[in-house]
């Protein structure tokens, strides 16, 4: 079984002057809701995943985008699921999970 992430449709990433913010869809939202922002990573990762996506396939896209140092694939891994635990806990995304 595989964990699914998806980005939840209250919130959408706009980019400012070079950066990225994670804003909720309403105004109402902004209330309850705090800015998030994220690097020019974390916004790729956050447009992957309009669409359901594992952990396995955010890695792989990352790994063949971007020269990786020596073991860089486990520092990856280990960036994008804390990554994903602040966007679960923020409620950015949603976690589902998939039968094999």
């Amino acid at each position: 079984m595989d964990n699914i992430y998806t980005m939840s449709k209250d919130y959408y990433v706009i980019e400012v002057d070079g950066d990225y913010m994670v804003l909720p869809e309403t105004s109402a939202g902004i209330a309850n809701a705090s800015i998030f922002a994220v690097n020019a990573i974390g916004a790729e990762l956050l447009n992957l995943l309009k669409e359901p996506a594992t952990l396995e396939s955010l890695i792989r896209h990352i790994t063949t985008m971007y020269t990786l140092p020596e073991n860089g694939e486990e520092m990856i891994k280990k960036d994008i699921t804390s990554f994903l635990y602040r966007l679960l806990k923020k409620g950015i995304i949603t976690n589902g999970v998939r039968n094999q």
